[in-house]
């Protein structure tokens, strides 16, 4: 039972914890059921914005999994409410109405293809007041975001159009806002903490609320002089269980884009 435990300590996703309670009543007495509001999206932040999530999975047979040849899919998926899903592109928020016949199966039956989450993505989504109020969002995560974790105990943190940093607590009325000198370009969650890094490469870790501390410099070039930030792009990624930080920029006339990883 100690084992199990441990096991199930280290279970982030809804549908691991479905099948690994699903197994036998010594596995399901283990852990307890994922909490309903951990699962259950849009998440009403205010009464006009709403938190959504979408989750990409690797989507195969059990006999293409183990490498027959046959055909696997990369699966974008979000909840619409009241347990409805619906399938988005890849590469936006668009809706996928139409699928080609006789190709995608109209029923994913969990118990037939092996489905396998890849990563989850949050977006905000105002309507109404809200949506003239507010600037567009360009990103969003929720931490802690694990589906043993308490609702109470979340916080929103997004990053605007004006790279702005926002941030809400369960039970907030309102955002807290931060607008650091450089402007913050990219914001994940990893290893369980909260990162951003801001125009100029600089990269810090994120505390209660917007507190913060720093863990890098900024970029620098090989002569020792500061990168400019006019026309750079800083990217956060978390690639084999590490963190990376990629500096995207523009060189002179038909030098094209320039990537360094650090």
């Amino acid at each position: 039972m100690d084992i199990l435990s441990m096991i199930g300590d280290r279970l982030d996703t809804c549908i691991d914890v479905l099948r690994f309670r699903s197994v036998c009543s010594s596995f399901r007495s283990s852990i307890p059921a994922p909490r309903r509001e951990a699962c259950r999206f849009p998440l009403q932040i205010q009464p006009d914005l709403f938190l959504r999530a979408s989750t990409i999975y690797a989507l195969g047979t059990p006999d293409g999994a183990a490498g027959s040849g046959r055909a696997r899919w990369l699966l974008k998926l979000e909840e619409s409410g009241r347990g409805r899903m619906r399938i988005l592109s890849l590469f936006s928020r668009r809706r996928i109405a139409h699928l080609l016949p006789n190709t995608f199966p109209k029923v994913l039956d969990s118990r037939r293809f092996r489905m396998v989450e890849i990563c989850r993505q949050y977006t905000l989504d105002a309507r109404g007041s809200a949506a003239d109020l507010l600037p567009p969002f360009v990103k969003a995560v929720m931490h802690p975001d694990s589906v043993g974790s308490d609702l109470g105990q979340r916080s929103v943190y997004s990053l605007d159009e004006f790279a702005r940093l926002g941030c809400w607590n369960y039970g907030d009325d309102n955002w807290s806002l931060d607008d650091c000198g450089y402007g913050y370009s990219d914001i994940v969650v990893y290893e369980g903490k909260v990162w951003v890094v801001d125009h100029a490469g600089k990269l810090s870790q994120m505390h209660t609320s917007l507190e913060h501390r720093s863990f890098s410099l900024p970029f620098y070039q090989t002569d020792g002089r500061r990168r400019k930030c006019h026309g750079s792009s800083k990217h956060l990624a978390v690639l084999g269980g590490d963190l990376y930080l990629a500096d995207r920029f523009f060189g002179g006339y038909g030098d094209g884009f320039q990537t360094a990883f650090s």
